[in-house]
């Protein structure tokens, strides 16, 4: 079985800030994007479950804990927005509104459709989703070790669910490696961290992988990503709201 490395996340554009979603419950003045400003709150699994038991997963928050976030973030004046727009802005062919926020959601769990989706819709939210591309569709008995349970088909997004959300102009996505979310060895002690950062540890030679090695990984990762992305959509930027549409053909 395959094996999920949390804790760790490529920064987005712009090198904005992270927060974990229980940040919303901190003080107002803690969380207020002034000026050039920009919060980004990444989440990862949203259950209708998580406020039942002490869960296991401590990167999911609860259906009803996110509606609030969102409900928190209306009221109080902040303003999500997409990617597109975080690119316009960086190269001045844009302004980004007061209290500018990034929703982003990581490795492309089915939750994002179910959970996330309708209540983007119901605000009219844009977000970022980031897809680990060997994960979508996954072949029916294949699993990975996502830290408290076993992850399967069920668990991550298809194709067509990505699509449907990327044609309504809510949801851009994004590539969160094709297959190098998963710890490797980086040292004789055992220690494992993100294979797409790190120099593998070889065991048999007893020395670390020439930095070759990692660059070949990542280039190889980028381009499968980007493969498996041309082959199930295509978009262009919409010039009007600085938003994502599918392209036709």
């Amino acid at each position: 079985m395959e094996r999920m490395i949390h804790g760790w996340m490529t920064a987005p554009l712009l090198g904005a800030l992270l927060l974990a979603p229980p940040a919303l419950a901190r003080p107002a003045a803690e969380l207020d994007a002034t000026g050039n400003g920009l919060l980004v709150l990444s989440y990862h699994d949203v259950r209708d479950d998580v406020r039942e038991k002490s869960d296991a997963d401590a990167y999911a928050v609860s259906t009803q804990n996110f509606a609030a976030h969102l409900d928190w973030l209306s009221t109080h004046g902040y303003h999500p927005v997409s990617l597109s727009q975080l690119i316009k802005a960086s190269r001045g062919e844009a302004t980004l509104p007061p209290r500018p926020v990034l929703l982003t959601f990581d490795d492309g769990l089915r939750s994002v459709y179910s959970r996330v989706y309708p209540l983007l819709r119901a605000y009219n939210y844009p977000a970022l989703v980031a897809v680990i591309t060997d994960y979508v569709d996954m072949a029916p008995g294949r699993t990975i070790d996502y830290g408290y349970r076993p992850f399967g088909h069920d668990d991550f997004l298809t194709w067509d669910q990505l699509r449907e959300m990327q044609h309504s102009g809510l949801v851009e996505l994004a590539s969160h490696t094709d297959n190098l979310h998963h710890g490797v060895q980086s040292n004789p002690q055992g220690n494992h961290t993100p294979a797409v950062i790190t120099r593998i540890y070889d065991r048999r030679r007893s020395a670390t992988k020439p930095p070759a090695s990692t660059k070949h990984a990542c280039a190889t990762t980028l381009a499968a990503a980007c493969s498996a992305s041309r082959r199930n959509w295509a978009c262009a930027r919409r010039p009007s709201s600085g938003r994502m549409r599918p392209t036709t053909s």
